[in-house]
């Protein structure tokens, strides 16, 4: 379902100081083709310009600390693909305005790599991937100092703590979720 610019506006203004924070985690779990990741990240990137932009060295570490602390799930595979496409875009149009394409090129990699692991396809009400029925494993980004990033794996069901007393839903695939 589409969500307009005016409704991600309008909610996000309601969390405007959590998601201006760098390094604020968020998760999205039914992130369509991006329409919040895309403004959350825009909002954490205005926060990496305003900040570090005098160091290209920092900037890009404050960068792609903002990407690893976005999470999204969309069921459908090409829309995932559409929203970290959008996302690797919106990263270079911020970067470049700054710093030149062929310094965008160095950090493309990484920047790529860091969308396509935190950005995934799944099934949010059973918390696995759709096509090949694997539990949904997110990345846990953490920062040891001096530009160096420890890295965890977490199992989705695991992080939220599906309780006995979980509300039992069914998507309308007739797949038993919970709430």
């Amino acid at each position: 379902v589409y969500t307009s610019d005016k409704l991600v506006s309008d909610m996000l203004s309601c969390v405007k100081d959590e998601i201006e924070r760098i390094d604020a985690r968020v998760l999205e779990p039914a992130c369509g083709d991006g329409n919040f990741l895309d403004a959350i990240l825009r909002s954490k990137l205005s926060s990496v310009v305003k900040k570090h932009s005098h160091s290209r060295i920092d900037y890009e570490f404050y960068i792609l600390r903002s990407l690893m602390s976005l999470y999204g799930v969309e069921i459908d595979a090409d829309t995932v693909k559409v929203c970290q496409h959008r996302l690797v875009e919106t990263t270079k149009e911020i970067y470049c305005q700054d710093y030149s394409n062929e310094q965008w090129e160095k950090l493309f990699p990484l920047v790529d790599y860091v969308i396509q692991t935190n950005i995934l396809c799944g099934d949010a009400l059973s918390l696995t991937n759709p096509t090949n029925g694997q539990p949904i494993v997110f990345a846990e980004w953490s920062f040891l100092g001096s530009y160096k990033v420890k890295r965890r794996d977490f199992i989705y069901e695991q992080l939220i703590n599906k309780s006995d007393n979980a509300e039992i839903v069914l998507s309308d695939r007739n797949i038993e979720g919970f709430i």
